[in-house]
């Protein structure tokens, strides 16, 4: 499959390294930074085009596949783009950053005869699979999530769009924590309603968003809390808990325990940041998969909305009990 990359920056790189181990080819590479795409071609020594303009390269290239790497406020045109041209999409969290935003998206995607995914990759971890099969009919009671992570003023003050409201769309919530709040829903269910708070306690100097929150999202049977910071002292792992009847688990990215049980996971190293895990390449493989097969792929606009519409819920709670939209 002929694959293109739209964003060339850290992420990019994992998505380049899951093309080539699914089989594909990368036939263009975008960045509104040419240089930054020129790299990623002399580095991996593709045999490929250059753009810096999204549109050109999609309008001048025939590619099966094209990857979304780039900050948030652009995922959704892009996608949009795309799909009206019928080429499948593969984008990193989240879909998009509104619920216009998101509206187009799903216009665009039912319009559309290619397959949209979304790189929700923790659900591949050895940990969430093991725990998914655990959680099989038992009554869960009660889920925890937390997000403990340190991020300085430069990493906000480095880019034109992390901590701004209109380009990010929030901070601790949509981005550092948004992967865990994809699980809680993966694990246990979408809830109905959230009550939620957002605070800007260290970061005022360098953000409009938040850099801590606290959510209760309540529903029959799918009821879990979830706090995230990123005021932390250093970048705690990623946790969820879990009490079901005659069952007890805690989980992160590397550990499992099970009623005092330790399951250790062997996923191995990480091919970026530590934070990043390891399931981009897992992702990427079942992705192409699905299209080598014509089946349709689980993270898709419907799973991945989920989550989007619990931060979109949680950030209009204000302290107040309301719906999570439909």
């Amino acid at each position: 499959m002929n694959c293109a990359v739209i964003g060339c920056g850290a992420i990019s790189r994992l998505h380049i390294q899951g093309i080539y181990a699914a089989g594909g080819k990368i036939a263009a590479l975008c960045d509104s930074d040419i240089s930054k795409a020129e790299r990623a071609k002399t580095e991996y020594g593709h045999d490929c085009a250059v753009y810096a303009d999204y549109r050109r390269m999609l309008d001048e290239n025939k590619v099966d596949v094209v990857h979304i790497c780039t900050p948030h406020y652009l995922h959704a045109e892009m996608a949009c783009y795309a799909l009206e041209r019928n080429v499948n999409m593969l984008c990193e969290k989240p879909a998009c950053i509104s619920a216009e935003e998101l509206r187009a998206l799903e216009k665009a995607a039912k319009n559309s005869t290619a397959q949209l995914g979304f790189c929700l990759q923790n659900r591949y971890n050895e940990s969430v699979q093991k725990v998914k099969e655990l959680l099989a009919g038992h009554n869960i009671s009660a889920a925890w999530g937390a997000v403990a992570w340190r991020r300085y003023g430069e990493y906000y003050t480095a880019s034109d769009w992390r901590g701004k409201i209109k380009k990010e769309g929030g901070s601790a919530l949509i981005n550092q924590s948004i992967h865990t709040l994809d699980l809680l829903i993966y694990l246990i269910g979408m809830p109905e309603t959230v009550m939620a708070v957002t605070h800007n306690l260290l970061h005022r100097a360098e953000t409009d968003t938040e850099d801590m929150f606290y959510a209760v999202f309540q529903g029959q049977g799918r009821s879990f809390q979830l706090f995230g910071t990123t005021t932390a002292g250093a970048d705690f792992p990623a946790s969820i808990s879990i009490a079901a009847d005659g069952l007890r688990c805690t989980f992160d990215d590397k550990q499992l325990i099970v009623n005092g049980k330790v399951f250790p996971e062997s996923r191995g190293g990480c091919p970026g940041k530590e934070v990043w895990g390891n399931g981009h390449a897992k992702l990427i493989g079942d992705f192409y998969g699905c299209l080598r097969e014509n089946r349709k792929f689980g993270i898709g606009l419907e799973e991945a909305s989920k989550s989007l519409k619990c931060v979109l819920a949680a950030y209009g709670s204000d302290g107040k009990t309301i719906k999570i939209g439909g």
